[in-house]
């Protein structure tokens, strides 16, 4: 009985997987009492396909040693965790980790300068509903807004991110006054809220802790367990949008999504990077007001394959961890798999409609020579109606590529998605 147990556990439980580090001021000086935060974390993607129902370890928080180490134990290996790292009087950070690190990682932090004129600044403290200071949210900048247009990354004489203190205290130093920014307000046990403060504005962000989204995964009937769910605003414009929410399903194909923002409207859908040959899926709309919302059973279609082989120019090879991406157009999902030595590819379980190709390996672009290139986003992109193979030529990388305003998406969502011809070389 014993070794039956034994193999039963072994089969069933998911290594753990832990983190350990080290923070230092940049002359190597143990930060002491500095807090770690592990703020979210998502499935990676190879493990997709077994997706927990509970993200283990979200929220917890811990203080570094008189040495300035810290450890997290007991995390799990199917997840990607984010983790901040900040102290009093120093700049925060922001770190990924989805492996172990048996040699502890050394985390510098740099100290805020003496002198900060906060007429530069975004400043402000994040406080829940009854006004009590929130510690440990990640304020990160999304964009900025100005005279004719609006930036979405590359955003440059401002910080990044920064994370609340005790007193819920944070300032984001940025180089003048007057300059709007998209910023982003997140903790685990809360909703998220983009805000749009200026510089020199003191601004105080309530957070509240949001409503739930429940629903099921089914497929001619049956529940599926283990799948990824997304959950994602109707209304994707990048100056409102807060990211998805992505949790699994249990043994009866149930979810729960928490912390959802009040007052608004959702797609939510059973990820194709999750379900693999078992079919794909149709987004779900979801109105949310001011309570808990069900949303409709998730029903898992059969989907299509598209595959290909990657062609080089003679004399060239396909470098290692070469990747291809497939994005859905008319909802917020996709998948990744790496390109096969031989050049080959596969996506299973692609809903029918527009999609998007990209092939991804050092040094190589996607050629103009695939009959679908869309050179404005440096990739492929057209219908999918059924089981397709295509031939898709990489060249060397050059910037020659210019925008051209003529160059739209619409050019490309009535044709067939094509790379070269057999022909081609």
């Amino acid at each position: 009985m014993i070794s039956i147990l034994a193999v039963i556990l072994a089969v069933t439980t998911q290594p753990s997987l832990s983190i350990q580090g080290k923070v230092t001021d940049p002359q190597g000086k143990a930060i002491e009492n500095a807090k770690v935060y592990v703020l979210a974390a998502e499935p990676r993607a190879e493990a997709a396909a077994n997706c927990p129902t509970e993200y283990v370890g979200v929220g917890n928080v811990i203080a570094t040693e008189s040495d300035g180490r810290f450890a997290l134990a007991e995390l799990d290996s199917r997840l990607t965790y984010e983790v901040a790292i900040a102290a009093d009087h120093y700049k925060a950070q922001h770190r990924r980790f989805s492996i172990d690190t048996k040699k502890p990682v050394v985390i510098k932090l740099a100290p805020l300068p003496k002198d900060v004129n906060n007429d530069n600044c975004v400043t402000g403290h994040v406080v829940d509903g009854d006004g009590k200071p929130i510690a440990g949210a990640l304020i990160t900048l999304q964009g900025e807004k100005y005279q004719g247009g609006h930036s979405y990354g590359g955003i440059k004489n401002v910080d990044q991110f920064a994370v609340s203190g005790d007193d819920g205290a944070f300032i984001m130093i940025a180089d003048k006054p007057g300059r709007q920014f998209d910023v982003l307000f997140e903790h685990p046990r809360y909703a998220p809220q983009l805000a749009h403060p200026s510089s020199g504005e003191n601004c105080e962000i309530t957070l509240t802790p949001g409503v739930k989204v429940t629903g099921r995964v089914v497929k001619d009937g049956q529940p599926l367990a283990g799948v990824q769910i997304g959950l994602t605003q109707a209304d994707r414009n990048m100056d409102r949008y807060i990211g998805m929410f992505s949790i699994g399903t249990d043994a009866d194909g149930k979810f729960t999504v928490e912390h959802v923002p009040e007052n608004d409207q959702y797609d939510v859908l059973a990820t194709m990077q999750s379900l693999g040959e078992r079919g794909c899926c149709r987004p779900v709309h979801v109105k949310v007001d001011t309570a808990d919302a069900d949303a409709d059973d998730l029903n898992i279609e059969p989907g299509v394959t598209v595959s290909g082989t990657v062609v080089l120019s003679e004399g060239q090879k396909l470098p290692p961890n070469a990747t291809a991406s497939l994005s859905i157009e008319d909802n917020f999902d996709g998948a990744t798999t790496k390109v096969k030595p031989d050049g080959t590819f596969k996506f299973v379980g692609v809903p029918t409609g527009v999609v998007r190709l990209y092939i991804q390996g050092k040094g190589l672009a996607m050629s103009k020579e695939n009959v679908s290139y869309y050179a404005n986003y440096h990739s492929m992109m057209g219908q999918v109606t059924g089981d397709t193979t295509l031939r898709v030529k990489l060249e060397p990388h050059s910037n020659a590529d210019q925008y051209d305003q003529n160059d739209r998406e619409e050019n490309y969502t009535s044709k067939q998605l094509e790379g070269i011809s057999d022909e081609s070389k």
